[in-house]
């Protein structure tokens, strides 16, 4: 991998990170276990269309991860409209993933998760499933 390629990389990543910056707001149990490879995941399928992602909110919600995220508005051209399409599959694929997967992680740990808590709902592990 030539230095050019991780210089401009990093640079993806960084974009992503501060447009992500909510996701270290998530219970610490997913920041430190799928958060980062979240990331990792959508920064390579993005590459240099990071700069038209918009990320609106993420949070938890019921125990699950939830993330809505948009495209910058502005005038695409053909080609560029095609490749968004395709990347809408796999940034949703993505997203899907770990929406799935933060709900059977303990919020507290990040070890698998066991059960749902009541009241505020969250993913706890036997460890934790008496918060």
């Amino acid at each position: 991998m030539s230095n050019e390629y991780k210089d401009w990389f990093c640079d993806v990543m960084t974009e992503l990170s501060t447009k992500m910056r909510e996701a270290d707001l998530l219970p610490e149990g997913w920041t430190d276990t799928f958060i980062p490879k979240m990331k990792k995941e959508l920064a390579d399928v993005l590459g240099s269309y990071v700069y038209d992602f918009d990320v609106l909110q993420i949070k938890d919600k019921y125990g699950m991860m939830r993330f809505y995220w948009s495209w910058t508005d502005r005038d695409y051209n053909i080609e560029e409209e095609q490749d968004r399409n395709e990347l809408t599959n796999k940034i949703e694929a993505i997203i899907n993933k770990y929406e799935v997967l933060s709900s059977n992680t303990c919020v507290v740990c990040g070890c698998p998760a066991i059960k749902m808590t009541s009241g505020w709902v969250m993913p706890v592990c036997p460890e934790h499933e008496y918060l």
